[in-house]
């Protein structure tokens, strides 16, 4: 019998992204990842899973209990990609990058 560590690891390697690229992505720490791929966290908040089924392209009840089967690697892919141009989305330049503002100075 499988469990959400051994589920989320094997859906992180379809991925092809590291502990902390996922974490990035899902908005969760590197740390978080591993202690769940481990199972070393029982019992991980509904936010923490519902993320992590976000930017893999599955479902919380995939991850948590194996209900609904698993997601192919096309999916997880897809899903992946997305979760790459959100996250590109909202990242904001850095202030060097910024454009300088016109107008009057004080």
């Amino acid at each position: 019998m499988t469990g959400l560590g051994e589920r989320l690891a094997r859906l992180r390697e379809f991925s092809g992204l590291s502990a902390s690229e996922l974490g990035l992505m899902a908005g969760l720490s590197h740390a978080i990842v591993g202690l769940l791929e481990r199972d070393d966290r029982p019992n991980p908040g509904a936010l923490t899973v519902l993320k992590l089924a976000r930017v893999l392209g599955t479902t919380v009840e995939y991850l948590l209990e194996g209900v609904g089967g698993e997601p192919t690697k096309e999916k997880v892919l897809e899903a992946v990609e997305a979760a790459r141009a959100r996250l590109a989305e909202s990242e904001l330049p850095l202030d060097s990058e910024r454009p300088a503002r016109s107008g009057t100075g004080g």
